[in-house]
């Protein structure tokens, strides 16, 4: 009983960090005012927010001692926020499958950092962060593709 209430805070605590996390974003975007650039959607999404997360996860796995396999909700914190987020454009319906991309990068992550702790392997590790954000660049090439190309 103490495992499941103890596994379920960890959940709790994951999916807050990751609702947390965008907020985090939306800080050093604006702090650092990154310029308008081309691939700004891969450097800016992708980058930025899979490097955060993975941050987010390791101070969740390492300072709070938190089950790493307890962290793959995280993703889906940061994906609900960022659909919150969506609603507050002038077109609202920019990223309604952004919180489904999120959830899928998230578990990625978490499974490639498990793999990482178990094995001890820097390897995971690099894979932990760089799948994320090769998966996260996709998407967002893909959907800025679709806005710019094939929509009128």
């Amino acid at each position: 009983m103490i495992n499941n209430r103890l596994e379920i805070k960890n959940l709790a605590i994951s999916f807050f960090s990751g609702f947390a996390g965008l907020f985090a974003y939306w800080f050093v975007i604006v702090i650092v005012e990154f310029p308008d650039i081309p691939f700004r959607f891969f450097i800016y999404g992708a980058l930025v927010e899979e490097i955060l997360k993975f941050s987010i996860i390791l101070i969740l796995v390492l300072l709070f001692k938190i089950n790493p396999l307890s962290t793959i909700v995280l993703g889906v914190g940061y994906g609900f926020a960022e659909e919150i987020s969506h609603f507050w454009y002038p077109d609202g319906d920019a990223g309604l499958i952004a919180l489904w991309m999120h959830l899928i990068v998230g578990i990625v992550m978490t499974l490639l950092i498990v793999k990482a702790f178990k094995l001890k392997s820097k390897l995971y590790f690099a894979l932990a962060l760089l799948v994320p954000i090769a998966l996260h660049g996709f998407y967002n090439s893909h959907l800025l593709y679709v806005i710019v190309y094939l929509m009128p």
